[in-house]
């Protein structure tokens, strides 16, 4: 078996909206938190709020 594109699993990439900001900046907040915890100090990754991020 061939490795599959994402189109042909049925997920459609697009590029995103002004719309998505919010869900994109919870994702980004929320990966960071989990990559980065014991890399980085707490205060910082606690410190880290999606509605801040949604607003740069």
């Amino acid at each position: 078996m061939g490795s599959r594109t994402p189109q042909q699993k049925g997920t459609k990439v697009r590029a995103a909206a002004l719309a998505d900001c919010d869900a994109i900046s919870v994702v980004h907040v929320e990966t960071w938190r989990t990559i980065y915890r014991g890399l980085l100090p707490d205060a910082i990754l606690d410190a880290l709020s999606a509605p801040a991020r949604a607003d740069m």
